[in-house]
Parts: structure tokens; sequence; C-alpha cells
């Protein structure tokens, strides 16, 4: 058995090790992975660890640099915890649900990053998990190992070679394995570090209590082990680390940096981790991610956002929590002034009776949209909102037959939604409801245009953010081949512009350009009646959801609606649309005498336009190069008809423009999914960790329609 240190000096080392990070000037972020069994006990320990490691002195005392200062620390936390109860009370103060995949948490001033992924399958596997995490720029520095997974029924599932690999593959050649235990602090210095009183504290994290948690009386779980059983785990944790690449952090003193000769050492394995990401990116070959990309100082190469919607401002915010500046351009006088341009819109997920990728993907996005709100209002803007939960009702037999499946398909997380009989739903709404249904309980309604206004001022604050108004770009194109700039063309003010990275986010106009024009989306005309709150609907406290919606009163009007007419001929306001609104809550609530005070009769409404996949999957990532795919495609054809094979479209890369990328189809659920869509492709342009593995990714691909017939033999 090989010599182990100390188990002091093993626990104690992981503050020294992200503290070294911290200093570091390699990088302006850090980048940390947790493997544990009680994410939230490891996520309040780290809580407790990082104020110390980012304080104002390096670790040898020297004041520490801006750059060093500002560092960004992006911490992801697997667990296999499949026990719904195991959700700690310290996660739960950080509005963490139980959910399957990853859910992103964020600090209010965008310096902390937690992604915490958890599995809920009866036998989860962190090896397949990990695969589809996709390979980037920003590896992890730091690999942190929790005691708890020392236990002999928990040490197989994630201390195995397996997972270890695929860890390697995701973390520098440089990264180390360090071991966190319940006594990394002990008592006295918990008790100093109280995250209320700290940088952390002050960045929203602090507000949500765990900074009297209690950290010196929590357990990794709840059995122990002896100093033996200890010293025996760690060694078999060392031959693992030994054979997969990694060096197990043994010391305090400065001999567990990397040399380069240890580097040396590990030459066949740092190999294997290359072959294993070179197996990835021909995996997903027919869905190639946007590669990291270099910014210019100069303005005028900023990022250019088209289009003046939620998805671009959420867009503009997520580059700009990075420092990456962009130019907007919006073709109105003020922004969100198309189907972002509502006075008030729902947010709650979409579930599904199997809860597959749809389901899992709306959970994560909804979960990340309540936050960012949250944290928008937190930093002093102002937008009309109330999270007051979402009543979810049928309206007719094969409605309420679809809605039962939903709710018997699952053990939904309470946070997620809870079947609630009629009177719950009646006492929850605040008037009488005459059937059963489902209660999102953290959903509720936002002003989506105040809300668009108020990512872009607080992208302001983090980069330069340029909002160009009044200016609708007409054409895109390459003038010069050799150059990876694009132009973009404006016909209303007779302005050209170039930039380097293109997002086309112009929701209903998504398809409008040459570039775009084949992806896959439909256009539905959606009217939003305004009516005065009066009567019995005054005392309406929650949305409800049936035969449309309807929002509880904001300034003295509420929104019902909304049509969904396929492919209009315009946006012009329609009577018999408006006459419809009145209409959908009687129809789902015969028998209730409130609906009768619904009165669109004033002719109040908007009208927007929404983009809509067949799938309902929203678009994101890279711009496919359709007139090459066409042609590859004809090239096929022409070869005999056993030659024809799906695997030349799955190992060949998709053709790409290169530079160019789309944001959109988010139907009618853009305030619950825009955000997070739009922070996993600034993460990807980033070369960061992105909140969405590869699965959902590849549903989310622009060029997906095309591809799920080209891989099945079928002809486009």
């Amino acid at each position: 058995m090989p010599q182990v240190p100390p188990i002091s000096s093993v626990y104690h080392s992981v503050q020294q090790c992200i503290s070294r990070l911290l200093v570091s000037d390699c990088s302006t972020q850090v980048n940390l992975a947790v493997i544990t069994h009680f994410p939230g006990d490891a996520l309040a320990l780290l809580l407790k660890l990082l104020p110390t490691a980012m304080g104002k002195q390096s670790h040898n005392n020297q004041p520490l640099s801006n750059q060093q200062h500002n560092k960004r620390v992006h911490i992801s936390i697997y667990s296999l915890t499949s026990d719904n109860l195991q959700l700690s009370e310290s996660l739960q103060q950080l509005d963490v649900t139980n959910i399957n995949g990853c859910q992103r948490i964020e600090t209010s001033d965008y310096k902390l990053t937690i992604d915490v992924h958890q599995q809920l399958e009866p036998q989860p596997e962190l090896t397949n998990y990990l695969k589809l995490q996709a390979n980037t720029e920003q590896a992890f520095d730091l690999v942190i190992a929790c005691a708890d997974t020392l236990f002999n029924d928990n040490w197989d599932h994630y201390f195995n070679p397996a997972n270890f690999w695929q860890l390697g593959r995701l973390s520098r050649d440089e990264a180390q394995v360090a071991l966190l235990g319940k006594n990394e602090l002990g008592n006295n210095e918990l008790e100093k570090n109280e995250l209320g009183k700290n940088e952390l504290g002050k960045s929203g994290l602090g507000k949500s209590g765990l900074g009297k948690s209690g950290l010196g009386k929590e357990k990794f779980g709840t059995n122990e082990l002896s100093n033996s059983d200890i010293t025996t785990q760690i060694a078999h944790l060392a031959s693992i680390c030994r054979s997969t690449g990694f060096q197990l952090v043994n010391t305090l003193t400065d001999d567990t940096q990397t040399t380069s000769a240890s580097r040396l050492n590990r030459q066949f394995e740092l190999e294997q981790r290359q072959v294993l990401r070179s197996q990835q990116s021909n995996q997903f070959a027919y869905n190639p991610l946007p590669k990291a990309i270099t910014y210019s100082a100069n303005t005028s190469r900023a990022i250019a956002i088209i289009g003046g919607g939620l998805a671009s401002a959420f867009l503009a915010l997520s580059l700009a929590k990075r420092g990456i500046s962009s130019t907007i351009y919006c073709k109105d006088e003020a922004i969100a002034q198309g189907a972002s341009g509502n006075k008030q819109g729902a947010i709650y997920p979409l579930l599904t009776p199997d809860n597959g990728p749809l389901s899992q993907f709306f959970q994560q996005a909804y979960l990340y949209s309540c936050q960012q709100i949250k944290h928008l209002v937190s930093n002093g803007h102002n937008i009309s909102h109330e999270f007051c939960g979402v009543i979810h009702t049928g309206y007719d037999d094969k409605s309420i037959s679809r809605l039962q499946k939903i709710i018997d398909g699952q053990a939904w997380p309470e946070q997620i939604a809870q079947a609630v009989s009629a009177e719950k739903a009646s006492e929850i709404a605040g008037v009488e409801l005459d059937k059963s249904g489902f209660y999102y309980p953290l959903g509720g309604w936002v002003c989506p245009y105040e809300l668009a206004e108020a990512a872009i001022r607080e992208a302001q604050k983090h980069a330069e953010v340029d909002l160009v108004l009044n200016t609708e770009i007409s054409t895109i194109e390459k003038p010069n081949t050799a150059t990876e700039s694009w132009l973009l063309t404006s016909a209303s003010t007779s302005e050209s512009y170039l930039h380097d990275h293109i997002v086309i986010a112009t929701g209903a106009k998504l398809t409008q350009f040459s570039q775009s024009s084949e992806v896959a989306l439909t256009p539905f005309r959606g009217q939003v009646s305004h009516v005065a709150s009066k009567g019995e609907l005054s005392k309406l406290s929650s949305v409800i959801c049936a035969n449309g919606y309807l929002t509880p009163a904001n300034n003295g009007k509420h929104c019902v609606g909304a049509s969904y007419i396929k492919n209009p001929e315009n946006c012009k306001f329609s009577i018999t649309e408006q006459l419809q609104n009145q209409e959908k809550m009687r129809q789902s609530y015969p028998s209730c005498n409130w609906t009768k005070d619904i009165d669109t009769s004033d002719n109040q409404a908007r009208v927007g336009v929404r983009m809509v996949s067949r799938d309902h999957f929203p678009v994101m990532g890279c711009a496919a190069d359709f007139e090459e795919i066409k042609s590859r495609y004809q090239a096929q054809m022409q070869l005999k008809q056993w030659q024809q094979t799906p695997e030349y479209w799955r190992n060949t890369p998709a053709p790409l423009l290169n530079g160019l990328y789309l944001l959109g189809g988010f139907g009618s659920r853009g305030i619950s999914t825009a955000p997070l869509v739009a922070e996993t492709l600034a993460a990807n342009l980033t070369g960061e960790t992105a909140p969405l593995n590869l699965t959902t990714q590849t549903l989310l691909n622009p060029n997906r329609m095309w591809m799920r017939k080209l891989l099945k033999g079928k002809a486009i």
C-alpha cells in the first residue's frame, strides 16, 4: 500500500489550494469540481472556506491585484443523491430544488457561480452523466472529493477509474485532487467567517441564511469512519488519481504544485485524456458547439446582437458578467416592443408525464429565470412582478385527462409542483375554482419589458453594452471570404457595421435572413387582452392557467389570453380574438361567478408574434450552412444506395457559418426559458462550462430538424 499522508494534512489542503488558484494570474476564473453525496453540506462548507481564500491578502501575505481580487469562481457539484428527502436545508435556503440535472445558482454580483448536478434516477451513474459534459477551455482547476464519499456504500459510485477519467477530460493537465472533510475548519474559524459579514455575504448568498446554518455542528451523513478506515480509503483514492493523471494533494507545502517532471511522468495519462476529448467531439460532430472566441478591445468588434427582446437582453447580461462587450441592434425606438412587450407574463414550467428531456429542460430554465429576476430586483432595478404561484387546471375532458397524467406520472418535488384539490386551488387563487389541478409554488408573473430593460441596465454595469435603436438590420454578409468579419447593413439608416461574431435574436423575424431562412420555426400570433380589475375578479391572488391564462392585477389591470393563430397575416387588433379571450376563463370555470367580471369590451390589448418549433424546444447555437448541407446531400444521393449511410452525417462535422449564431424560438415561454438559454450560449462563446449538457444542447441545435432526417436516412 502506498504511503499515505496524515489525515489532517489532506483535509486542510483544500483552502490552500483554492487560495493559490485565486492569486494566480493565469486566468480570470477559478473552476472547482466537487463530488459529494450530500451536496448541501459540501457547498455550505466550501462557502465557509471561500471568504478566507478570497481575502485581501494572498497566502504569502502579499496584496492581491485587481485582477486577482475580481476573479470569478465556478463550483460544479456532482451528486448521486437519488432520495428527494436528502436535500439539505443549506441548499433549500439557496432556492435549490430537487430536479434531475443541473441547477445553476449565481450570486447577485455574478462573481460566484454554482452548478448543482443531481441524478435522481433509481440507479444513477456518474460516469454517464459526466460524459455529457462538454469539453471546455475553462477546465477544472481543482477536483474536490468530499469525505462523505469515503463510506463503503458510496465509494464505488464515486471513486472508480471511469469517473476520474471523465473528470480528467474536463480538467486542466495541472489540476489536482483534494479531499474535503467536515473538520476543514474548526468551530472558531466558522464563527469568524460568517457569510453575512464578508464579501460573499454582500454578494447575495449571505442573505439566504447560510451564515446562520451552524456548520460547526453539521456532519456528512450519520456514520463515522475510523482513522484506519479513512487511511485505507485515501490510499485507494490516491491510486485512482495516479492511474488517471491526477495528483492527490497531500501536504501543505509548495511541493503540491505540479512540476514539469511530474507532468512528464503523467504523459501517457494526459494523452489518454486528449483521446477522450477527441472521442466526445467526434460523437457530437453533427452538433458542433461554438468555439471559445477571442475578443478585440475595439468596440466595433464587440459581439453583435440583432434584436431587442428578452433573449437579446439576457445574452448581453450573460456576456457582460464575463467582461464581454456587445452591441444590440434594435429596430424599434425602445427595446422589448415585440413579443417581449406584454404588460404581464406568467412564469411556470412545462412538465411531461415521463419527465423527459423537455420537462427537465423547462425546470432548469424556469428556476434560473426566477433567480435572475430576484437578483435584478436586489440590485436595485424596478421590475413589476409577483411570485404568487401558478394554478394550472384542465378546462375540458381532454385537457383534464392530460394534466392528470402529468400529476400521476412522477413524484414531483414540492417546490416544482403540487397536486391540489378544487378547494385548495380556490384558497390559493383567492377566487373560486371548480376543478382540482397542479400548483407551481415558485411561479408567478413578471412584466417582460421591464425585465428586459433591467437586464440591459445591469449588463451596462459590468461591460460596455451599446444599445443602437431605430436600426433594423436588413442583410448579413461576408464581404470578403478571406476575413472573419461579417457586414451588417441597415436599410432604415443606410449604415453598415462590421463584427466578427453575430447573434441573430430577432424573435418573430429570426428566419428573415438568408442564413437563417431554413430554420424550422413557425410564427404564431398572440393577442393578450387587458381588463379592468373589479368585483370578485379583484380578489385574484395567483396566476391561473387553463384555457389560456389570467394574471392578478397590476396597476388595476389583469392580462388574459392569449390567442394562438398560426402563420398570421398581420398584427392588427382583432375584435374576434378579444371576445374569445373574454370567454376563455368562463369556458374553463363555467360554474364560477367571478369570471363574469372579465370584461374586454374596452378593447385594450396587445398583439405579438411568437416563433414556435414542432418539438417545443427553443433554438440556440451555431448557424448551419444549409447550402453546403444541401450540396453534400446531393453528392451522397449520387452514391450507390448501400453507400448512403447515416453514419456519414453522424461522424462528419456539420458545416457552419463561422461567427454566426442563432437564439430564439421561445414560443410563449420566453420569460421562463430565454435567460438560461442565453446563459448557455454565452458560456459556450467564452469556453466555460454550460448549465445545459450536450444532449440538451443537441435538442436546441438550429439544425436539428434537418439532422434528424439525415441521421435516419430520410430525404430532406
